[in-house]
């Protein structure tokens, strides 16, 4: 009995130490990667075939005009070409700004007015927020590397490995894409969609991508026909424009409904006012108008009535 024991002992413990030299075997040269991480966003790296973490090149700055900075653990200072920027690091572009990125083969170019804040950079794919604005992306059609688009206060994103799109921020929880070349996948609460050059697609926040149309030939922008002598102290603008757009009156944004359409109400002042509206759409063509309103607190009541340009 007692030898039976003993033998039982032994085998137990060579089954331990046989454990023991395996897992040392197996994980000696593997990185742990904390849980919830994506595999490949460690500190700017990608695993590697070899025994080591291969470091992967950042965000590089190609080209600066106009107005533009680089936030880089919390201050904010003028971003220069040639610098690269790295995981967490934001740019913003002024009113005339413009920045040209490129990470591996893929490019980036932020539009004036614009902000992005990079959140992976990868050899499979590489991924910026936009916060506002408008931002395209474009990758060779070799499916080597993706770049995507994360819209700021949504769940929705935009990915391509071989064409070139576009995204504006046309609210605080949506945006407009419109894809230029190839194919983009556009995702939106848990759902996907591929869209091909030459269409557009709406990301709403906990929405699956919708209104998928094909891209207006240019963008339009009109104005309701008006009375020109006002005596109110404010004037109702109406108007019409791409769907997709964003449109700003006298300089603040306004919203856009689904069909293209939009209100302002403008503050006017006693005597001669012009009314500037501007519009941009996602392939950031622009347009504006010009409407001039006179007030006149004592000129009689009109009945305002809205007939649209060009029409009778």
């Amino acid at each position: 009995m007692a030898r039976r024991l003993a033998i039982a002992s032994l085998i137990a413990a060579l089954i331990v130490l046989f454990g023991i030299l395996t897992q040392s075997l197996l994980f000696q040269d593997t990185d742990i990667i904390p849980i919830g991480r994506p595999v490949g966003t460690v500190a700017g790296t990608v695993p590697d075939t070899g025994s080591s973490m291969r470091p992967i090149p950042g965000f590089l700055v190609t080209a600066v005009e106009g107005a533009a900075k680089r936030r880089q653990g919390g201050a904010w200072r003028p971003l220069r070409s040639g610098e690269e920027l790295a995981i967490d690091d934001a740019i913003r572009t002024g009113e005339r700004g413009h920045v040209s990125l490129k990470v591996g083969a893929a490019r980036v170019e932020l539009d004036a007015d614009a902000e992005i804040v990079v959140t992976q950079i990868a050899e499979a794919v590489s991924w910026v927020e936009l916060g506002r604005g408008r931002v395209e992306a474009s990758v060779p059609g070799d499916g080597a590397m993706a770049v995507g688009v994360v819209v700021a206060g949504t769940d929705s994103t935009a990915q391509t490995s071989d064409g070139e799109f576009a995204v504006l921020k046309t609210g605080q929880r949506q945006a407009t894409v419109a894809v230029k070349q190839g194919r983009v996948a556009l995702t939106g609460r848990n759902a996907t969609i591929s869209v091909a050059a030459g269409k557009q697609a709406v990301l709403r926040h906990g929405q699956p991508p919708a209104q998928l149309t094909s891209i207006p030939p240019s963008l339009f922008l009109k104005i309701a026909r008006h009375h020109r002598v006002q005596r109110a102290r404010h004037y109702v603008i109406r108007g019409r424009t791409a769907p997709g757009s964003v449109i700003s009156v006298n300089g603040v944004p306004v919203p856009v409904s689904e069909v293209g359409e939009f209100t302002a109400r403008v503050g006017l002042r006693e005597g001669d006012n012009q009314i500037r509206v501007e519009g941009r759409d996602a392939l950031g063509r622009r347009a504006h108008t010009t409407t001039d309103v006179t007030r006149d607190s004592t000129a009689p009541e009109v009945e305002a009535q809205v007939q649209w340009s060009g029409e009778k």
